[in-house]
């Protein structure tokens, strides 16, 4: 137990979120060529592009660690929380501040390689209007547990499609930078 939570301290959990509004509503192949190019423009129809960092929550910490390295079967996020009041986010963030109550199920949970995880979603274009100010990935539709989250400023409106990408890994605390 002593040498787990000694390998616990020594890894980071990191990640990325990604926010693409599209214009009008999208096909399965549209979600998906945007999920595997961050290039992709659908032919002009891409809006806006927004890289964010993360902080994972101290209270999931270990169990990304867990998940990822020793494939355990810790609860993984299944929702994508969207919230509309600006955010500071830190590890110790226990709730999404400003969360609308339409948390979207997570279309894509994947484990691309032995440190990655990779979480996606898409909201339509009628799904709802509004300046998306922080992003959460959560274990429940409602209440459950934060696993992590970002503060943004993407603008949605009604007539645009928003395709969610959340990107994890663990690097050994001797590897990270910054």
């Amino acid at each position: 137990q002593r040498l787990m939570i000694e390998l616990l301290d020594g890894v980071r959990p990191i990640g990325e979120v990604r926010l693409t509004t599209v214009a009008g509503s999208i096909s399965t192949d549209d979600w998906l060529r945007i999920l595997m190019d961050d290039d992709e423009t659908l032919g002009g129809r891409v809006m806006t592009r927004e890289l964010v960092r993360n902080h994972v929550t101290n209270t999931r910490r270990s169990a990304i660690a867990n998940r990822i390295i020793n494939g355990s079967t810790a609860t993984i996020p299944t929702y994508w929380g969207i919230g509309t009041s600006a955010i500071t986010p830190t590890a110790s963030t226990t709730s999404l501040t400003g969360e609308t109550t339409n948390r979207q199920v997570l279309s894509v949970t994947s484990v691309f390689a032995t440190y990655y995880l990779r979480f996606a979603t898409t909201y339509s274009a009628g799904s709802f209007g509004a300046t998306v100010r922080g992003v959460a990935l959560f274990t429940s539709s409602s209440g459950g547990d934060l696993w992590a989250i970002a503060g943004t400023n993407t603008a949605k409106s009604t007539s645009q499609s928003l395709v969610c990408d959340w990107r994890l890994e663990v690097r050994s605390a001797g590897a990270c930078v910054g």
